[in-house]
């Protein structure tokens, strides 16, 4: 129905306004609320993370040059902004661990 030019413009543009609202405010800021509560990431990995930003990269370059639709541009930076809070706080929380196994002790440049 989408494809075919049956589904009019404002059924599109619903649909995807909507799916950057489930994506963002169903998976992200949940992780996010709970990581700021805790104060720790948990396992979230930090490879995962950096490589969710390295792919919001991608799509938003590739979004810009294939479609340069403000609405998914729109989607794909608020998802890579997500994911950039994500790695920082998956940073943070290594950082910590690397802390207490050392017993507070870090490396710093002479």
């Amino acid at each position: 129905m989408v494809m075919t030019g049956a589904c009019g413009q404002q059924v599109l543009f619903g649909l995807q306004a909507s799916t950057v609202a489930i994506i963002a405010l169903g998976g992200r800021v949940p992780q996010i609320w709970m990581n700021y509560q805790r104060g720790n990431s948990g396992e979230l990995s930090v490879a995962t993370c950096m490589l969710n930003l390295f792919g919001n990269v991608a799509r938003v370059y590739t979004t810009f040059v294939l479609t340069k639709d403000n609405l998914i541009m729109a989607g794909v930076a608020l998802g890579g902004v997500l994911n950039a809070i994500l790695l920082a706080q998956s940073l943070h929380t290594a950082r910590k661990v690397i802390q207490a196994d050392t017993g507070g002790l870090t490396s710093q440049p002479a």
